[in-house]
């Protein structure tokens, strides 16, 4: 993930915006970052009233496999939260992605100051899958609480959406989610955005694919959900191939 747009339909225009801005994030490590706290654009989660930044930083590609590519990630989390910005989104089938902010955090001390989304899957649709799934993604992150729990691409969203319910009353997790990246999937994530306490859904609104604006995100905000929005492939058009059309889009 790579733009995060919390509560809001966004137009065309805004979503290439907000993609190059989030491409600035990890430009923060050769930047100066004091003047960005006081103008950081925030919107409020509807389920609790906490505002959060609308800008964050995606770690797909977190997974360094050198000391030079180490460091240059570790620039970024120590300057995301100096700036004053605080989400971090990852899940585990990001390869080593947990583990790496984990350490990182660790090393910074800026644990505090961030805002952790990861993910959880249960393909066998067992709850004991997504009990060793949420330990072992608190383990790597090395933390005891998580703000943001999602069920990944809806896998196994029956059995892991009242066990994430027990963890938000045990205070383990602050808010339940579910995210998807196909279209084909948005029935069913309107199914359960109707049935079930959702505080977050996240799905691609890259300008490639506008297919979340038809029904999902309309209900998003009718609902109270918070809609938390990226560019797959780390590019605002959803695709490399898709720059050429992105002038056609905004005429």
């Amino acid at each position: 993930m790579s733009t995060r747009i919390v509560n809001a339909l966004i137009d065309r225009r805004t979503a290439l915006l907000l993609g190059m801005a989030s491409g600035a994030v990890a430009g923060l490590a050769a930047t100066g970052v004091s003047s960005l706290a006081a103008t950081l654009l925030r919107k409020t989660i509807p389920s609790s009233g906490e505002k959060i930044p609308v800008i964050g930083v995606g770690t797909n590609n977190y997974s360094p496999t050198t000391p030079e590519e180490r460091a240059a990630r570790r620039a970024v989390l120590e300057r995301l939260t100096a700036a004053g910005l605080s989400v971090i989104d990852t899940a585990p089938l990001y390869r080593e992605s947990e583990r790496v902010i984990g350490e990182l955090l660790a090393e910074i001390g800026n644990r505090p100051k961030a805002f952790l989304a990861t993910k959880v899957t249960a393909r066998g649709g067992t709850r004991e899958e997504g009990i060793a799934s949420i330990d072992e993604s608190m383990r790597r992150l090395q933390t005891h609480f998580i703000e943001l729990m999602q069920v990944h691409n809806l896998i196994g969203a029956e059995a892991l959406l009242p066990l994430m319910a027990e963890w938000v009353a045990a205070k383990r997790i602050r808010y339940v989610g579910i995210t998807t990246s196909q279209d084909a999937q948005y029935p069913d994530m309107l199914r359960l955005m109707r049935t079930q306490k959702l505080d977050f859904i996240q799905v691609d609104y890259s300008l490639g694919n506008r297919g979340a604006a038809d029904e999902v995100l309309p209900l998003a905000a009718a609902t109270a959900i918070c809609s938390a929005a990226f560019a797959s492939k780390n590019c605002p058009t959803g695709r490399p191939s898709s720059m050429r059309t992105a002038g056609d889009k905004f005429s």
